[in-house]
């Protein structure tokens, strides 16, 4: 994954499942993160509409939104995932957990978290 793309997950259960919907939240422009998600082979994950840029107005009221949109379901459950501290006071001020990922091994873990079920 990119340095610049952080990921906003929805798991009520496993990444690939239907139920589940994974919303990214890039500090970069729509249609240059969503060139990157298709050159790194993260577009299988991500709907289109599930792609946002929060350049013009922040991570926080990009998650806002987000969970404004998605949730409303008491079994819903947010968490943010991401490299930088701008998404990790977002998180916090919006009571979401936060997953720190800082390089390939991280993703890894996560990844393996997920298909455990421990996230």
């Amino acid at each position: 994954m990119c340095a610049m793309c952080e990921v906003l997950l929805t798991l009520p259960s496993p990444l690939h499942s239907p139920t589940a919907s994974c919303v990214a939240v890039s500090s970069s422009n729509v249609v240059a993160t969503l060139a990157k998600f298709c050159v790194f082979g993260l577009s299988r994950y991500f709907h289109c509409s599930n792609i946002w840029s929060s350049k013009e107005c922040g991570k926080y009221r990009c998650f806002r939104e987000i969970l404004k949109r998605h949730g409303g379901h008491a079994d819903t459950l947010f968490v943010v995932v991401g490299d930088g501290g701008e998404e990790e006071r977002a998180a916090s001020n919006l009571e979401l957990p936060f997953i720190s990922v800082q390089g390939l091994q991280d993703l890894e873990d996560l990844e393996d978290a997920l298909m455990e079920g421990f996230v």
